[in-house]
């Protein structure tokens, strides 16, 4: 009976905004978070400029979460390709890996034997296994994963539970 009682007190409430996705991107785990996904092979550069001009940059990766997610996307629409350009680099700081976004480099998940080098390269993940891989951004060209802005960030869902 004292169980009754307990469970009659409990009342949860949650409240969570969140946007949309721009056409075409794919909604991340995190609501927070879009990805376009380009079937076109590219230099590591052009890739980012191109993810610019969509109001992002070349996808962060911040956790083994998110590399699963993405690696679930591009397995499947980037199947005809080994790897695609994510914005890991050591073109700002050379010797030294980090996004374009600025995000903190608090992850990696680097192949064996990777990266190789320290200067002018930039990262690119495998699309069967979801290991990076560090290419020379000038010369090797890849598909790519753009992380974009979500839109329209005043949509409010309220979520409440009471057990009585």
């Amino acid at each position: 009976m004292m169980f009754f009682h307990l469970l009659a007190l409990v009342l949860t409430y949650c409240s969570y905004a969140y946007g949309d996705c721009p056409s075409g991107a794919i909604q991340g785990n995190n609501p927070d978070e879009c990805y376009i996904v380009v079937d076109t092979a590219t230099t590591w550069q052009t890739a980012e400029e191109s993810c610019q001009a969509l109001g992002g940059h070349l996808t962060s990766i911040v956790n083994a979460y998110q590399n699963s997610f993405l690696l679930s996307k591009i397995n499947v629409i980037l199947s005809r390709y080994y790897y695609a350009w994510i914005g890991a680099n050591t073109l700002t700081y050379p010797g030294t890996w980090t996004w374009t976004d600025n995000s903190s480099w608090i992850y990696s998940n680097w192949a064996s034997g990777y990266p190789y080098g320290s200067n002018n390269l930039c990262g690119a993940m495998g699309t069967t296994s979801g290991r990076w891989y560090s290419f020379n951004c000038a010369n090797d060209i890849h598909p790519y994963v753009c992380g974009v802005v979500v839109t329209n960030k005043d949509k409010v869902y309220n979520f409440s539970m009471t057990a009585i």
